[in-house]
């Protein structure tokens, strides 16, 4: 069984389960909460800074606050979540939001979204329809405007459905940002 819950006012349950920080919580096989107000749990997790969630199969939130859930996914940065699964880890704290689509022998980022609100997307881009690409229309490219830009297109009638439109108003520190898609084979069948 080996279970230890040496932290003030911890809890550990399970199998090789290790609550060592204050208030830490350690739940399931092979878990490690360390530091303090840290939560582990699933199997062969780690939650190794303050306040850090680790949950799933094999998951590390080793950020402060952070929260890594899934399948072999690593949340390094400050109050990052990652989730997924074997995501690229941020060393740098660039993103505080990734998805892993990876392989346990290929790590990969499905999607990422960094700290002044851009976002990064592997695959394709759908915007409307009723479900999961039903009716969607794919987005083939993207552009950056001012609002009075886009106001003078939309006037125009010359939107393109095809387009993404982030409205800056020249301005990135008021909330506009970037998307960058991968637009390869967006116009195969």
């Amino acid at each position: 069984r080996n279970v230890t819950s040496s932290g003030p006012q911890s809890f550990a349950s399970g199998s090789s389960a290790t609550a060592s920080g204050s208030s830490a919580h350690a739940l399931g096989n092979g878990v490690t909460a360390s530091a303090n107000y840290s939560f582990a749990t699933g199997v062969n997790t780690t939650a190794s800074e303050y306040y850090a969630f680790a949950e799933g199969d094999s998951t590390t939130a080793s950020g402060e606050a952070s929260h890594a859930a899934g399948v072999g996914t690593i949340a390094a940065g400050k109050n990052q979540f990652v989730h997924g699964k074997y995501n690229i880890e941020d060393s740098n704290d660039d993103y505080l939001h990734i998805v892993g689509n990876g392989t346990s022998s290929t790590r990969s980022n499905a999607y990422t979204l960094d700290w002044k609100g851009n976002a990064w997307f592997k695959g394709n881009v759908y915007v409307g329809g009723s479900g999961q690409n039903s009716g969607a229309t794919m987005l083939t490219s993207a552009s950056t405007l001012t609002t009075a830009e886009y106001e003078a297109l939309e006037t125009a009638g010359t939107i393109n459905t095809n387009t993404l439109y982030m409205l800056t108003d020249g301005e990135e520190e008021s909330g506009g940002g970037s998307v960058d898609v991968d637009l390869e084979g967006a116009n195969e069948g």
